[in-house]
Order: structure tokens, then sequence, then C-alpha cells
């Protein structure tokens, strides 16, 4: 089990490429930063559509991680100029007051020498910062998680359980069930 993760990192240290499977659909792992950064800077026309493994919710039908075609251009070609870097220079004030806010409530939490559920943190760590980046809201969810927002979007985003194990049940089979278990288990 440790030779799988061991040969993973051997190739993401090495920037080499990885065949791997899907179920029964042959993938390349692009580990590689330079190629990666051609494929999708330079050549991400090239790229568009990804496999569909299963339909969740027709909510996160229209994400640009699963968009197709035209969909999927519309989509890059509207996000784009929002990751400008003159944009993401200014979004730097915004995250470090939610990083200021994670840091706050760990240490609050923390107190007394109690253990801390990082999960939850960091989860409402980043829908602080997206909620402030990405729409101006200040829902400030590490120290407010019954606001109205937070209590909509965790459910729009709660994915049930039977749901995973189908999802993860696709991706494996008897060509790399030894590397997906030893993944999985960890």
């Amino acid at each position: 089990m440790q030779n799988c993760d061991s040969n993973f990192r051997c190739a993401v240290d090495e920037g080499v490429s990885i065949r791997t499977f899907f179920g029964n659909i042959p993938q390349l792992m692009v580990t590689d930063p330079e190629m990666i950064k051609q494929m999708l800077v330079k050549h991400f026309s090239e790229f568009t559509d990804r496999p569909r493994t299963i339909r969740v919710t027709k909510f996160f039908d229209s994400a640009i991680s699963v968009a197709q075609g035209e969909h999927w251009k519309f989509l890059r070609s509207t996000l784009s100029p929002t990751f400008s870097s003159n944009k993401m220079r200014n979004m730097t004030p915004l995250m470090s007051k939610c990083l200021d806010s994670l840091i706050q409530s760990a240490r609050t939490l923390s107190k007394g020498g109690k253990s801390v559920e990082m999960g939850e943190l960091f989860g409402a760590f980043t829908m602080d910062a997206i909620c402030c980046t990405g729409f101006g809201l200040q829902v400030e969810s590490q120290s407010n998680p019954d606001d109205p927002f937070v209590k909509n979007a965790k459910k729009a985003l709660n994915m049930r359980l039977r749901n995973v194990k189908f999802l993860l049940a696709g991706t494996l089979n008897f060509r790399n069930m030894k590397c997906m278990a030893a993944l999985l288990l960890k």
C-alpha cells in the first residue's frame, strides 16, 4: 500500500505522467507543471469536456468542472476575467480578514486544551472567503453557523453518502483496485 503512495509522490516530484484508469476508461495524469500550464492556458480549448461520472443534482450540472462543450466555453470566458492578477491582488485583504477570523475562531475553540473539528472550521473559512470575495457578503459563518445563508449553502452542498459510494464504485476496477484501496483506507 505504501508503495502506491510513494510511486505517486515520486511521479509528482519528478513531473512525469501517470497512466491510470477511471473504471474501464484509460486516463493520463500529468504532473509536470510546465505541461499543465500549457494545457490550461495555451491549449485550453482542446481540453473542454470531462467524462461524466454520475449526476448528483441538477444544481451541480452547471459547475465548470462538469460543464461541456459550448456551455463550458461560456463559463470559462465569463469566469476568466474574475481571476486576473489585479483582481486577485484586490482580493488579498479580504482573504486576510477571513484568515484572521479563522485564527481567532481556532484560538477561541481550542482554549482549555479542547480538541477542534478542523474540517468544520476550514469549511466555514472557505464559505466566508467565497462569500466575501465572490459575492461581497460578510457572512461570518465561523462565528455564526446559524446564518440563513450558511444553512442554505450547506443544504445545497450536502451530498448523500450513497451518492459518494456510487461515485467511488465507478473508479474501482481490477487494474487500479490496490492503489485506490490504499488511498481510500488512509
